[in-house]
């Protein structure tokens, strides 16, 4: 199970803002866009994927919607380590999907998979404008003005359009009725300071 993903940080997040723009499916506006794009009769296009059940998964969903609008989508599907070589060591790709974990802090998301400059990012995109928010953003502790710079780095990374968000992963927990105070995380990190055994 999971829920369709607006952003790279996930709600509860400090930088998880509805007012930011996002991309949402648009059949009708994406068909227009494909053609204004100087494709009237379509394109064809290769997304490389990891041969993990769900990448696979995703990648049937994208292939789904991206053929309904003109984009003849191939799928290659790789083992883990070469994917890993091709996307990101040589960079020789089209299209790839991947998934990220959703950390507590929305600096170490961003750095890692939005930064053109961190040795993780696999579209190796730099934008100077946005690099300096992030740098801004990571060097403030007042939360307000945290925030702030995290809407204007992810509003820039909208408007350069170079990567986008599907879905997240939901989780199932099982819990003994002793145990008390648990909230369940998006993300791989659990808070567990707030959770009593109740004996």
């Amino acid at each position: 199970a999971g829920m369709a993903l607006k952003y790279i940080v996930l709600p509860g997040s400090l930088a998880y803002d509805e007012s930011v723009p996002n991309y949402w499916y648009d059949q009708n506006k994406a068909k227009q866009l494909v053609r204004d794009g100087g494709f009237p009769n379509g394109v064809d296009v290769t997304i490389d994927i990891i041969s993990r059940q769900l990448d696979q998964q995703q990648g049937q969903m994208l292939k789904q919607m991206w053929d309904s609008i003109g984009i003849r989508t191939n799928l290659l599907v790789s083992e883990r380590a070469a994917w890993v070589s091709k996307t990101r060591e040589a960079g020789n790709f089209e299209f790839a999907t991947m998934r990220n974990p959703g950390e507590s802090d929305p600096a170490l998301d961003m750095d890692k998979y939005l930064s053109g400059s961190n040795p993780s990012s696999y579209h190796k995109y730099v934008n100077p404008d946005f690099e300096k928010c992030l740098t801004d953003a990571n060097a403030v502790y007042d939360t307000a003005k945290r925030k702030e710079l995290y809407r204007r780095c992810q509003t820039l990374a909208y408007n350069d359009a170079f990567e986008g968000f599907v879905w997240v992963q939901t989780w199932n927990w099982l819990i003994r009725k002793e145990v008390k105070g648990f909230q369940p995380s998006w993300g791989e990190h659990w808070e567990l300071s707030e959770v009593w055994l109740d004996k």
